[in-house]
């Protein structure tokens, strides 16, 4: 069965540890909008839906297996989420984001990282750009 997803250029990786049955609701909500597939890092007791197992590498693993995912399966945009989140409307997120990279105007940069931060990347503080581009480094478990 094809599905019709909001957008084929969107894949969302559910990255998991011990969170399995949240992570399993996560996946099961997203996959309604997008490729959705539930990386696990060896959990205790792994959710019945993972699709790919990685020894237990913590945050940094799962990123790097959900980058490695979605350059291999040719996706443009990576949807990252934790699953120790609750997100109370998955739809309309879903559709943000379709809108964030519909428009040119609509830049990304890494507001978590305070300005006087050795990792701050002043090139990225509150510029335009003519379209989603690359954050310097990444923190906080949804992006």
């Amino acid at each position: 069965m094809i599905k019709n997803y909001l957008s084929d250029e969107i894949c969302v990786c559910i990255a998991n540890y011990d969170f399995s049955e949240n992570a399993s609701k996560l996946k099961n909500q997203f996959c309604q909008f997008f490729k959705t597939v539930l990386i696990d890092s060896s959990s205790p007791i792994p959710p019945m839906e993972v699709d790919i197992t990685i020894p237990n590498l913590y945050y940094s693993g799962l990123w790097n297996a959900s980058v490695e995912y979605a350059i291999s399966s040719g996706y443009k945009y990576l949807m990252f989420v934790a699953s120790d989140l609750e997100i109370e409307n998955i739809k309309k997120l879903c559709e943000y984001a379709v809108e964030a990279i519909s428009y040119k105007k609509i830049g990304v940069y890494s507001a978590s990282v305070k300005s006087s931060s050795r990792c701050a990347f002043h090139l990225l503080f509150n510029r335009t750009s003519s379209c989603i581009r690359e954050c310097g480094i990444h923190e906080g478990f949804f992006f």
